[in-house]
């Protein structure tokens, strides 16, 4: 389970660099893959990563398809996740189109259109290693040419499929250990398919002449990778240092767009050096939570989530000392956001923003602050419902240093009920019978 988990935090938070202001739409079929794929996101999201809505295209081509989407809806509902169900039928296949081919055209596009709705930073497959390993010897059968080794990536900006690396029989293992009520598609099994004989019969053959041939096509597909150069990210909905002279780095190739930002300050004179590169570069390319590195005429550059911002000294985001009360209804300034509080009914929490928090709706008359991190303070998790210190917590989640004495936490009838940004406690969570919720949100100073 471990694996899994971290295999999919580390494509999703680390090499993706998608935080909890991001939104992913997962692809989820009800099967063994999808499910477990959605099940890590969660837990993911646990640990600062990103918030999930899930798409199930109910393709209407076998009876039970209706069951399989309400067994899909019924779990997402349980779990506070949100769901799409788009619906097709057989007449939506094009003249000479095979049912394969049909299904993966409409969910594609099925996929791309909520994927705009939704304004979602990626859209997350399930794609394992098996199937890089059968995407890999189709592509060379078909003669792609170079580019055919390289199979799928794991990232490619628009989707994200981070159990390329899990092979499906540990998918299975995981599967042992969680609850899930996982559909098993019978035409997967088809010889009907071609996809399933490379499955059943030409992967097989391959191992028995050359044991370890699986582990050596998928090892060749990530060689066949390109390399990119480091790129800076838009630093839209990124939570940075406070600071009045902070200016953010345009998105675009590292070394072009650094070098454009420091030349707009007159009094930013001096090159790079190679230390200085080599650090940017590696906290780019490892996609660190937050690292200064020293620019020269005394400026310092500020990395997060792959987004750069350049400062004049070092700074950390002050911390509120005295909470400041809220009502609900209203909004309150604090130095380093907005932070917002409307009770909304539940029903509509769907149309709301999705990095909104959700919280219990609360007693009339509830005594409401927000307030920082003190020392002591601990919250209580989902993983297991004990608490939890919220100072290793906010580590966890990878909350740097510099941001971490500001973080606004939301307190309700003296209870740690919310981190912005963050995380609910597990005795906030909404539950389904709620028909009221508290909505959350903070919006986080913009750059000047």
């Amino acid at each position: 389970m471990r694996l899994i988990r971290d295999e999919v935090y580390h494509a999703t938070v680390r090499t993706a660099g998608l935080t909890s202001g991001d939104l992913v739409l997962v692809a989820v079929s009800g099967g063994p893959d999808s499910l477990t794929v959605l099940d890590a996101l969660l837990h993911a999201k646990d640990r600062g990563g990103p918030a999930v809505h899930v798409l199930h295209v109910d393709h209407g081509w076998t009876p039970n398809s209706s069951l399989i989407a309400d067994a899909v809806a019924d779990q997402c509902h349980q779990r506070g996740v949100h769901i799409t169900i788009e619906q097709s039928s057989i007449s939506d296949r094009e003249k000479h189109e095979s049912p394969e081919m049909s299904a993966r055209r409409i969910r594609r596009r099925c996929l791309h259109e909520e994927s705009l709705r939704l304004d979602a930073s990626r859209i997350v497959t399930g794609h394992n290693a098996d199937d890089q390993v059968e995407t890999v010897l189709m592509n060379l059968a078909r003669g792609y040419g170079p580019t055919g080794p390289q199979g799928m990536q794991e990232d490619d900006g628009q989707t994200l499929r981070p159990l390329l690396g899990i092979w499906r029989s540990e998918i299975e293992i995981y599967l042992k250990h969680v609850e899930l009520c996982v559909y098993r598609d019978p035409a997967n099994n088809s010889p009907a398919f071609r996809r399933n004989r490379i499955r059943h019969e030409l992967v097989p053959l391959l191992e028995h002449i050359y044991p370890g041939a699986r582990r050596a096509v998928l090892r060749s597909a990530a060689l066949a990778e390109q390399s990119t150069t480091p790129t800076v990210r838009a630093i839209t909905g990124i939570r940075m240092p406070v600071a009045t002279s902070r200016q953010a780095v345009d998105p675009g190739p590292l070394r072009q767009t650094l070098t454009a930002a420091m030349r707009k300050d007159p009094n930013a004179v001096g090159q790079l050096g190679t230390g200085a590169w080599q650090q940017l570069e590696q906290a780019l390319t490892h996609n660190v939570s937050g690292i200064w590195v020293q620019l020269p005429a005394h400026r310092w550059a500020f990395v997060r989530d792959r987004a750069i911002a350049i400062y004049r000294e070092r700074v950390s985001d002050a911390p509120v000392t005295t909470p400041i009360p809220l009502e609900i209804g209203n909004t309150i300034e604090l130095p380093n956001c907005l932070v917002r509080i409307e009770r909304i009914r539940s029903v509509d929490r769907h149309s709301t923003d999705p990095h909104t928090h959700f919280l219990t709706d609360v007693p009339s008359g509830s005594s409401l602050f927000v307030r920082t991190p003190k020392p002591g303070d601990q919250i209580v998790l989902p993983a297991d419902g004990k608490p939890h210190d919220l100072a290793r917590y906010l580590k966890r989640c990878r909350i740097p240093r510099p941001l971490r004495p500001g973080t606004p936490i939301l307190v309700v009838n003296q209870r740690l009920a919310c981190v912005l940004g963050v995380a609910v406690s597990e005795d906030f969570k909404p539950r389904p019978e709620n028909e009221t919720l508290l909505a959350v949100s903070a919006i986080w100073t913009p750059f000047l």
